[in-house]
């Protein structure tokens, strides 16, 4: 039946040449339109994140190859290839340097190539800490049996906290007294995130990419993080 209605189609096409440039005008309206919509909605969302910029008093790049090398602490921007930044808002907030971005890198070769996404918040500070990773089982999974992570698991002594983190680090004291009650309370509202820790720098990882309303919400995380550091230079 729908073979006979093709047909119908195609010799009343044939037919009516009107007809068919009517059809190709169609489709070409329907293209041009729904391209119009793409880049409507792309200018809609640039504009969105230059707002976001000018109210945090941030500098905003589209794009950045080189943020990933300058900033080696974040396991997760040690891994894949094609690693860039995007989206990507910096300046000082409450004081403290800042960086907030998306993050792309892809794995596999060319005939089995995954693009991963996610987005990564970053903070300077000026406390003394060791590094430390705390991975939600997703992000764990994907990184903690790979070549750079040389840290020893840690028991925090709560089986709550354990199933849903892992934390990895060299220093156990630090990390337990950075695991305290209050922060694994507070980490345990944001199960998807993974927390890490070095020397001058505090980072927050999520597997989904930024929206400009998240951005002021992102870096008070970091700043919240900071509150339960054990140890403070000086």
């Amino acid at each position: 039946m729908a073979e006979v209605c093709l047909h119908d189609v195609g010799d009343m096409m044939k037919e009516d040449p009107f007809s068919e440039i009517l059809f190709v005008l169609f489709v070409a309206g329907v293209l041009m339109l729904a391209v119009a919509l793409v880049l409507y909605y792309q200018r809609l969302l640039r504009k969105a994140w230059f707002d976001a910029a000018t109210d945090l008093h941030l500098s905003y790049d589209y794009v950045s190859y080189g943020l990933p090398r300058r900033l080696p602490l974040v396991y997760q921007l040690r891994r894949g290839k094609n690693r860039y930044a995007s989206n990507v808002f910096s300046g000082h907030y409450k004081g403290f340097p800042a960086h907030v971005f998306d993050y792309h890198y892809t794995t596999g070769d060319k005939n089995n190539k995954a693009h991963h996404h996610s987005s990564i918040a970053m903070l300077r500070h000026d406390l003394e800490a060791p590094e430390i990773h705390v991975y939600p089982p997703d992000i764990h999974e994907k990184v903690g049996h790979m070549a750079g992570i040389d840290k020893i698991e840690i028991q925090t002594g709560d089986e709550a906290f354990s199933k849903v983190f892992t934390v990895l680090s060299a220093d156990a004291d630090f990390a337990k007294s950075f695991c305290a009650p209050g922060m694994m309370e507070y980490l345990l509202r944001h199960p998807g995130m993974s927390v890490e820790i070095g020397a001058g720098w505090v980072a927050t990882c999520i597997q989904q990419k930024l929206v400009p309303d998240e951005i002021q919400r992102r870096m008070d995380q970091l700043i919240k993080i900071l509150r339960f550091f054990p140890t403070q230079k000086g």
